[in-house]
């Protein structure tokens, strides 16, 4: 698993607030997930698991961005409630085949799904989305 540097912010304003190269975020079959670096030894270890169902989520599904800038802001709102340092996952699926297509994001609720972690970049608790 690849670990990308965080963009500078000229490099990052440049890339209209995308987190990674164009290769990356033109893949039709790479995604991102953005969550809490509390997560981050989990989801190394154990993957990106889906969450417990309940009676508000009882289809739950993990979510993911289809530009890394949603996550990117994402992640920034989520510091309202969660402060601290967050990290962007970068996927890649094999296929688009079941995967529930909604706009500007996708979700698996597979339990076990072919995804695979390519990397990820940390977003530094100082950063000031702007």
């Amino acid at each position: 698993m690849q670990e990308f540097s965080f963009p500078s912010p000229d490099l990052l304003q440049s890339r209209s607030y995308c987190l990674f190269d164009d290769e990356l975020e033109r893949d039709k079959l790479v995604f991102f997930h953005a969550t809490s670096s509390v997560n981050f030894d989990s989801i190394v270890e154990h993957g990106l698991l889906l969450p417990q169902a309940t009676r508000q989520r009882p289809h739950p599904a993990v979510s993911f961005a289809k530009e890394s800038k949603l996550s990117l802001f994402w992640a920034m709102n989520s510091r309202k409630s969660l402060p601290g340092e967050y990290v962007v996952f970068v996927v890649r699926y094999p296929s688009a085949e079941g995967l529930e297509d909604h706009g500007e994001d996708v979700h698996d609720r597979r339990a076990v799904s072919p995804r695979t972690i390519v990397g990820y970049c940390r977003i530094p608790a100082d950063y000031v989305y702007q």
